[in-house]
């Protein structure tokens, strides 16, 4: 298993498009839920901002999670995945660690 990081920010998105992808509280539970019915997710944390909006996912392939995580952000946000795929960054096992660590030291 390896960590994957799939998310969009000011940086790589408009804020109409951060404000569609966007996950509140009494969403959570469902987005989990959709996450971790993916066929390479095990585990998942979504991290949601006004600034950012992050899945973290300890998945078994590459491809695969970063298919299934990208797919729920992209439904989520109205869009295919290739449309979304423009403003999304990905991080994988020590990147995806060491932005996880950037992330939390601000």
């Amino acid at each position: 298993m390896s960590l994957l990081v799939v998310g969009l920010s000011y940086r790589t998105a408009p804020v109409s498009l951060l404000e569609r992808a966007s996950i509140g509280a009494a969403e959570l539970p469902a987005v989990l839920d959709e996450l971790l019915r993916g066929d390479h997710v095990a585990e998942v944390l979504v991290l949601s901002t006004c600034n950012r909006v992050e899945v973290y996912a300890e998945v078994d392939r590459f491809h695969g999670g970063l298919q299934d995580t990208s797919s729920v952000l992209a439904r989520r946000c109205g869009l295919d995945v290739p449309s979304l795929g423009e403003h999304l960054y990905v991080h994988y096992e020590d990147a995806a660690v060491l932005h996880l660590f950037s992330v939390a030291s601000g």
